[in-house]
């Protein structure tokens, strides 16, 4: 792997409940390096945002964690998230896949998802201690679970199945950049990438709020993670989950 750090140590399993959890359970006893990546062919309880799960086909997608030690301000915890997601977008942009970020943390293709991201982080006083990153990507599903409502795959786009552990290593060459511009505070470059790659930026876009629907266009997001939209003539910020997209 062309990498400094990022997946020198891999962990390669058949099947598990969850990668998170699994690096989570073995950080118990031993502590790994920075850059350990836990991989698997199939999760039985896939975790997304806000306990919600990531249903996966065994061997169609890829499914990994990946351990990292920012020991930065807990202020700074969403440009992490940022950098993860630009690097998503990077490497699928290396076979021409056009993704985009649609806050907060799935990765689309038009109008579709075709990646989520979960990152659990481990605080000590003021400090991010610990972050342990999951992503799901569908990297060659055909066919997808009913409980999906706007799922796609690269097999889809491209036509034809990629090799996942070939695309691994392309991910992590961006993972690993994106993350020392983060720990190099290059916080003005990753705004700058991020907000390219954000889903409808700078476009009107529908959303729901408290069952109510409303119009509104996105001006970005800010350092705390939150949803900047212009309303009124004034820039109003949202949270994750207090607004859905329509």
């Amino acid at each position: 792997m062309e990498t400094m750090f990022v997946g020198q140590l891999l962990f390669s399993l058949n099947e598990v409940n969850s990668t998170n959890d699994f690096l989570i359970k073995k950080l118990e006893s031993e502590r790994l390096l920075e850059g350990t990546i836990v991989i698997t062919k199939q999760q039985t309880k896939g975790k997304g945002q806000r306990g919600k799960s990531w249903l996966s086909s065994d061997g169609q997608s890829l499914l990994f964690s990946l351990l990292l030690y920012p020991k930065c301000a807990i202020q700074q915890q969403f440009y992490l998230n940022k950098a993860i997601a630009v690097s998503i977008c990077q490497a699928l942009s290396e076979i021409n896949i056009k993704a985009k970020i649609k806050w907060p943390n799935d990765i689309y293709v038009g109008k579709k998802k075709i990646a989520g991201i979960l990152i659990e982080n481990t605080i000590n006083s003021s400090q991010l201690k610990q972050s342990i990153v999951g992503v799901g990507l569908n990297v060659n599903q055909a066919e997808f679970s009913s409980e999906l409502l706007n799922p796609t795959s690269i097999r889809l786009h491209l036509g034809k199945e990629l090799d996942i552990s070939s695309f691994l290593e392309v991910v992590c060459v961006f993972l690993e950049k994106n993350y020392l511009l983060f720990k190099n505070n290059s916080d003005d470059k990753i705004d700058e990438v991020y907000h390219s790659y954000l889903y409808r930026y700078l476009q009107n876009t529908s959303f729901k709020k408290d069952g109510e629907y409303f119009e509104s266009k996105i001006i970005g997001v800010n350092a705390l993670g939150l949803l900047e939209l212009e309303m009124h003539s004034r820039i109003t910020t949202f949270s994750m989950g207090e607004l859905t997209f329509v």
